[in-house]
Parts: C-alpha cells; structure tokens; sequence
C-alpha cells in the first residue's frame, strides 16, 4: 500500500509546543484519484513503494504560496530517491 506524507502548513499559526502522536502501527493513506492541473487523473495506489509528498493549498493562502519553493528544492533533491511530490 501507498505511504502518504503530507505536510500541512495551513493557514494558522501553528503550535509549536503541541505534541504529535505517532500512529503505531502506520494507518496506510486510502487510495483516492484527483486531476492534476492538465485535467489528467492521478491516483495514489500508481505510487505504490514510492515516498509521496501530499499539498493541498490554495492560490489565495501566503502560507501556501510561501511553501512552493520549499517543494521545489525537496523534489529537486530527493527525485532520484523517488520521492514524488503533488
């Protein structure tokens, strides 16, 4: 089953003190498909084996937009490993 990493910056501000539960044994991502920006579907089980790095962000959200380069240099630098971003 495919691993789903997400990183969430949202539109908040965080909490740096929160504590953050790890999920013992790892909940597999469900598998779902969305369209990519060409109206392509893309589902999550094609990733299978591979480190997938999941965004949901919006054009209006400077958080978001502030993250976009951050994604660009960790693709850039992790796609021989096989990290897939989207």
């Amino acid at each position: 089953m495919p691993v789903a990493v997400s990183g969430v910056i949202g539109c908040a501000p965080a909490r740096l003190d929160e504590d953050w539960t790890r999920l013992d044994p790892p909940i597999p991502a469900p598998d779902f498909t969305l369209s990519t920006l060409d109206g392509e579907p893309v589902t999550l089980s094609a990733f299978k084996g591979q480190v997938v790095f999941i965004e949901f962000w919006a054009t209006w959200c400077g958080p978001c937009r502030q993250s976009t380069p951050s994604l660009d240099v960790l693709y850039r630098k992790f796609a021989d490993a096989g990290l897939q971003v989207l």
